[in-house]
């Protein structure tokens, strides 16, 4: 049976603001979904922490950093539009549960609260999304985006876990040097996620 677990949270640059990182070459290389306006994920690379006052270090998302310290975070925020994001882990059944809980600490099931919002799920070795930050070369891009890119949402993420799961499989053949790979799920959290999820 599937759950996902709790695997962290973090304050991420603004879903609004564009990312003129993402120049159209960078996306040829590593998107599925080419109209995605700003890419999201776990991986810090794809979606950037959002600015810290100057005296605050940037954080990764870890089981034991809270919602609340996230919620903290992006109330602090150096960027008033920095949303807190809740991150979760899937577990496809009981083996690969005590393997997180074993490799990573994360043990205890993410519950989502009725006025989060969302964003999608990842497929992500840690700290490297296998969706959009392990490069596609030109015929696997041939190959791949057909098949995948209608699967994914106007943020690049996966909206069924079940497509998910089955990315993270073709992943792991795809980029055995970053294997394995898990699937995640993203929630924006704080005062207005429903209202500021884009």
């Amino acid at each position: 049976m599937t759950r996902i677990f709790y695997a962290g949270a973090d304050v991420r640059e603004p879903c609004a603001q564009p990312d003129n990182d993402w120049t159209q070459d960078r996306r040829e290389r590593f998107l599925l979904r080419l109209d995605v306006r700003r890419p999201l994920s776990v991986d810090p690379n794809v979606w950037g922490l959002a600015r810290r006052p100057a005296n605050e270090k940037s954080g990764t998302p870890l089981p034991w950093i809270s919602v609340a310290d996230a919620v903290h975070k992006y109330m602090a925020s150096a960027d008033s539009n920095a949303p807190a994001v809740a991150i979760g882990v899937v577990a496809e059944d009981a083996e690969e549960e005590s393997v997180l809980a074993a490799t990573t600490g994360v043990d205890g099931e993410l519950v989502a609260e009725p006025d989060w919002a969302f964003l999608g799920f990842d497929v992500a070795d840690g700290s490297t999304s296998g969706l959009s930050n392990c490069g596609y070369d030109a015929s696997e891009a041939h190959i791949l985006r057909p098949v995948w890119g209608p699967r994914l949402n106007a943020h690049g993420l996966f909206i069924e876990i079940a497509d998910a799961l089955s990315f993270r499989r073709l992943t792991n053949d795809r980029v055995p040097e970053h294997a394995p790979f898990y699937v995640y799920g993203i929630w924006m959290v704080g005062r207005d996620a429903r209202h500021d999820a884009p």
